[in-house]
């Protein structure tokens, strides 16, 4: 899924450069974005209900695919980053 929005986003930020009154480009990347954002936001979550419940490998696996899916510098990839040091 990690992969799909990346391309997504890839191939919609290209088409927005491109041409720059393409409306419908700019609201679907706006769309990809929220909803990679609001994936990483429940990952995270699950990640840490895991911690708490003391399942730290499920905890890093839900961080860790937070990182594959995410955007760098985004509140919930930071996040799940710091967990994972």
């Amino acid at each position: 899924l990690g992969d799909v929005y990346k391309r997504q986003m890839r191939l919609l930020m290209l088409a927005a450069r491109a041409d720059t009154n393409n409306e419908a480009a700019v609201q679907a990347l706006t769309g990809v974005r929220r909803q990679i954002v609001a994936d990483c936001r429940s990952l995270y979550q699950q990640g840490l209900v895991h911690e708490e419940l003391g399942q730290p490998d499920l905890a890093a696996a839900k961080f860790k695919k937070v990182l594959e899916i995410g955007l760098p510098g985004e509140e919930y990839y930071e996040k799940a980053a710091r967990k994972l040091k």
